[in-house]
């Protein structure tokens, strides 16, 4: 029995080499060409053995598969030569689509006058919308009130000013003015405003003056100078010095206008006064070198002196003793005049 293949609908023998033949039969070494036919032939599978039958189905089917796509590759290529063709005379045509876009452009005045067209129609149409509403607007009943004047009156009086009017509060901190008065508004006084019912009140804004508080501390009185300075200045306070002779200690305050546990406003300053000691008519300066820094101090203040700038220098003199006085010893100084001294901190 002969098998035969047909590719591609047409009737066409399956064609082997002589040489795959003679392996498939049984042969080791395929013979010479000499004595092998030069063309291809016929294939009788019934000289073969089963298996050899099998493996020239096999190698039928190969072959035709191989055809086949043969077949398809040359299709392929022949449809990319035509579309790569029909590419390049697509691209060939470009300018000439430019061309007629250009021509095209110049025939485009009646779009462009209809789109102008439709925008005048809408901005007439707003125009309208807009003059409508205002009438409508206008029609409706109203009521005119005058704005108050509500400048240097004090915040809490705001309360009184009617239904009319609705108060916006801005606070500033303003010494010049008591704290809670208004400085200012908007709108300003007298300007008349229309109440219409569907709208509300009427909105004025004012600014009103919050001053900060201080408070004046306790415990200056019998202070020393440096101590009852240094609390004012840590509250916040300014304040003047007074100095006068009088029986308490020298360098002490013996009075503060206004007294401690007063509420100040900022910027408001206090009077401290301190004591000269007892009113002398002049005293001898005396010798405050070798003196410790505390011994000095003392003699000073008990002499109704003031203590001036104290200077820390390198000196060969034992840490902390005074090393001099800015008035020599023995000259005749009033009281309340002010002492300076140098301090030696030792040699380092």
């Amino acid at each position: 029995m002969k098998y035969r293949f047909r590719p591609s609908g047409k009737k066409r023998s399956l064609l082997i080499s002589a040489n795959t033949v003679l392996r498939l039969k049984g042969s080791d070494k395929p013979k010479k060409a000499s004595n092998l036919p030069e063309a291809r032939e016929k294939i009788d599978f019934s000289e073969v053995g089963g298996r050899s039958r099998f493996a020239l189905a096999l190698l039928s089917v190969k072959i035709a598969l191989k055809q086949f796509w043969k077949g398809v590759v040359k299709k392929l290529r022949d449809f990319l030569k035509k579309s790569k063709s029909a590419a390049s005379c697509a691209l060939n045509r470009i300018p000439k689509k430019k061309k007629e876009k250009k021509v095209k452009s110049v025939n485009s005045l009646p779009l462009l006058a209809g789109a102008m067209t439709a925008a005048i129609l809408v901005c007439a149409f707003s125009v309208i919308y807009m003059v409508f509403g205002l009438f409508s607007f206008y029609g409706r009943s109203y009521r005119t009130v005058a704005v108050p004047d509500t400048v240097g009156s004090h915040y809490s009086k705001l309360t009184n000013l009617g239904e009319d009017f609705i108060i916006s509060v801005k606070s500033v901190n303003n010494p010049d003015f008591p704290d809670g008065t208004v400085i200012s508004q908007s709108p300003p006084a007298g300007v008349t405003r229309r109440i219409y019912k569907d709208k509300g009140p009427c909105r004025i804004t004012v600014t009103v003056s919050r001053s900060k508080k201080y408070t004046v501390p306790d415990g200056i009185l019998g202070a020393t100078e440096r101590d009852a300075l240094l609390a004012l200045k840590n509250a916040g306070i300014p304040y003047k010095i007074n100095r006068e002779f009088s029986d308490s200690v020298p360098n002490s305050v013996t009075s503060i206008v206004p007294g401690s546990g007063t509420i100040l406003s900022a910027g408001e300053a206090v009077t401290v006064t301190v004591s000269l000691g007892k009113q002398i008519d002049s005293v001898f300066m005396p010798d405050l070198t070798g003196l410790s820094e505390s011994e000095a101090v003392e003699q000073i203040s008990r002499l109704g002196l003031i203590l001036g700038r104290v200077v820390y220098v390198e000196s060969s003199q034992k840490a902390g003793t005074v090393t001099s006085q800015s008035i020599i010893k023995s000259t005749p100084v009033s009281p309340g005049t002010e002492i300076s001294i140098t301090v030696s901190i030792g040699r380092n």
